[in-house]
């Protein structure tokens, strides 16, 4: 089986986006697969939560010269180790925002193409997930990303009133990427970040997702809203490590179990079209985040 790879993606900034990748991570690797973890942001927070070095400023290799024009690295050249076993990281970098000028300019290539051609085989046989940490915005490196990808997943913050702001928008660049380079990205769930079932804007927010991706697309997982996330994001750890009790870190393992089924769902419809797909019911998702 071929690495399932998925972007997570929002233009909006402060959507725990980062956050989730991490967590979901080391909840992947808690249930006993291999996880290989992109920075595609210039900001590279990724590689500060789950990186073994400081950042990139002590990394050799980074997705910036992997990606460089005329580079003959790929991503099975490029990886590093991180504090969990099962997780691999490619570096981010803070020159990732050059290497996008970079890419619109250099006319040998395609620049829609060029993470996708640097995912080698190697990094498709050897990890069973890949995580693409996207910048907040819709640029030529979330295209990439969205390009070299079979999935993508939407959080969203349940806390905040501008939540599905720009999310027109993104469904439009996720449509052109689509109709015109990768027919086979899916859309893997809607992620709801932050929550608090106790409010108003919550409700609301869950509600109008619902309207705007439809149910069938919004995980049943919702991410609590938590200080001990906060804490530990801080402490540039996840909450794994600071507080494996904390009931967000329950969240994040019932995010793994029901991202695995999703997937193998997916590829079971793609096997046999002709067979139902069966969601995830609440009692399952409940026994995930017993797990």
């Amino acid at each position: 089986m071929s690495a399932r790879i998925i972007s997570i993606i929002n233009q909006k900034g402060g959507v725990a986006k980062t956050v989730t990748v991490a967590h979901l991570a080391v909840a992947l690797a808690r249930k006993q697969k291999t996880v290989l973890c992109i920075d595609m942001d210039p900001q590279a927070n990724l590689s500060l939560l789950l990186g073994s070095l400081e950042g990139s400023k002590k990394a050799a290799v980074t997705v910036y010269e992997a990606l460089q024009v005329g580079s003959k690295q790929s991503l099975g050249m490029s990886y590093l180790d991180t504090r969990d076993e099962q997780i691999k990281l490619c570096y981010g970098s803070l020159r990732m925002a050059g290497l996008e000028r970079d890419l619109i300019t250099a006319r040998t290539l395609d620049p829609s193409r060029v993470l996708l051609k640097k995912i080698d085989s190697y990094v498709q046989e050897a990890f069973d997930f890949v995580l693409i940490d996207c910048p907040p915005s819709l640029s030529m490196l979330t295209i990439n990303a969205l390009t070299a990808s079979q999935y993508y997943v939407v959080p969203i913050p349940a806390g905040d009133s501008l939540a599905l702001e720009g999310v027109e928008q993104l469904n439009l660049v996720v449509r052109d990427v689509q109709e015109q380079i990768n027919p086979d990205l899916q859309l893997l769930g809607v992620l709801l970040t932050r929550y608090d079932g106790r409010l108003n804007i919550a409700k609301a927010i869950e509600n109008e997702t619902i309207h705007t991706f439809g149910k069938r697309n919004l995980f049943k997982t919702r991410i609590r809203q938590n200080t001990l996330v906060e804490q530990a994001t801080h402490l540039k750890m996840t909450v794994f490590e600071h507080d494996g009790r904390a009931p967000a870190a329950h969240d994040y393992l019932s995010l793994a179990e029901e991202v695995i089924r999703r997937c193998h769902a997916t590829e079971a419809a793609q096997a046999e079209p002709d067979q139902p797909t069966e969601a995830l019911d609440d009692e399952e998702i409940l026994s995930a985040q017993e797990a």
